[in-house]
């Protein structure tokens, strides 16, 4: 009957929309999912390697400068000064730049530290922090030293250059661990500072005795090459003087650490074109040597600290002009008996830099030999 065969061929046709629709689901639902998955595992990929994006490098250098750091808190501090009188604005700036400097600290003993982690993308295939990760990281800790100890030399427009870099890995640093780099001063002299940076991780253990890192004048590791003694003899073998018999705090590990590496950088303070000495540089913002024992701080000044703010503040009669001024060649002016800055370093201290560049010396040298022609 043509009213049966019509229904007959429609339940032919449910059948096979539904066998269709049975077939093309469960497709449906695994491209669903691995869309899903892509999507979570690109969200993930990016996380990891949010570090090595285009521009976080020079994100995480300038962001403290223009975004929480001096110069921001700066423009916070003379907006509210619009509602104060001259007088009580002048002092609270001169207090800000004394409060944000570190007047009465030891050079010796200054230590800055940087935190990080060894994230994957910093890792090479051995899940270790890979060796150009070292030097990135350093960049980052430099800065945020030189911002944090150096604030008045910076604002007088001087910057600081970087010549040359040693690196001496003793163990790595496995993937995923937390670290700190350790940022101090080592020596100097008319021109160039050793700036000596640490990197640490925290021991889970307490630690023993906390000891004193013979950085320079021993190089060899655990795996020590087959005559550990000549490479002993021609780094400590320092021409101006004599090496020290102790270190500055500066390189002691703390306890509580374990050391994984130690980078030394050579660098020049910069205004310009125009070399400042570092002594200088030191002292104009608030350091000085030997002061454990006299208790300086923004309260309680060392001497030279007067000088600063004859130089810096207006106050007192000074500028930040005149003080690019001075940096820029008036400090030549200043006879070498009233050379207050290095008067700051006078002393005990002159003895230390004197031996710890004796140190350096043969590491110097080596370094100048490969770099002329």
């Amino acid at each position: 009957m043509p009213g049966a065969n019509l229904v007959t061929r429609r339940m032919e046709g449910l059948q096979n929309y539904a066998k269709l629709v049975v077939s093309v689901v469960p497709s449906a639902f695994a491209h669903a999912s691995l869309a899903k998955f892509a999507k979570y595992f690109i969200a993930l990929l990016l996380l990891v390697n949010w570090k090595s994006f285009p521009l976080v490098w020079h994100w995480r250098i300038w962001a403290p400068v223009f975004v929480w750091g001096i110069p921001t808190r700066l423009r916070i501090l003379r907006l509210v000064a619009l509602f104060k009188s001259k007088q009580r604005a002048l002092k609270d700036e001169e207090h800000f730049w004394t409060a944000n400097s570190p007047v009465g600290k030891d050079i010796w003993s200054y230590r800055y530290k940087f935190n990080a982690y060894s994230s994957l993308d910093e890792c090479d295939y051995n899940m270790h922090l890979s060796n150009s990760s070292y030097a990135k990281n350093f960049d980052y800790a430099r800065m945020y030293a030189a911002l944090d100890g150096f604030p008045q030399y910076l604002r007088a427009g001087g910057f600081m250059a970087l010549a040359a870099t040693h690196y001496h890995f003793i163990r790595e640093i496995p993937v995923l661990v937390p670290y700190e780099i350790h940022v101090s001063v080592l020596a100097w002299d008319q021109k160039w500072i050793y700036v000596c940076a640490q990197y640490l991780t925290k021991n889970k253990k307490e630690s023993k005795k906390s000891h004193k890192l013979n950085a320079i004048s021993n190089l060899a590791i655990e795996k020590t090459p087959a005559k550990p003694e000549d490479i002993h003899s021609s780094i400590n073998s320092p021409s101006p003087g004599t090496p020290p018999e102790s270190f500055p705090s500066c390189i002691e590990v703390p306890e509580g650490y374990t050391l994984h590496t130690v980078a030394i950088s050579r660098m020049v303070f910069k205004i310009g074109r125009i070399t400042v000495p570092p002594s200088l540089v030191y002292a104009l913002n608030g350091f000085t040597a030997n002061a454990s024992d006299k208790h300086y701080s923004s309260s309680n000044p060392p001497p030279h600290w007067q000088n600063v703010l004859n130089y810096g503040h207006t106050r007192h009669g000074g500028s930040p002009r005149k003080l690019r001024d001075f940096l820029k060649g008036g400090w030549r002016e200043v006879p070498e008996s009233e050379r207050w800055w290095e008067q700051a370093f006078a002393g005990p201290a002159e003895e230390q830099r004197l031996a710890n560049l004796a140190l350096l010396d043969s590491m110097k040298t080596g370094m100048d030999r490969f770099g002329s022609k």
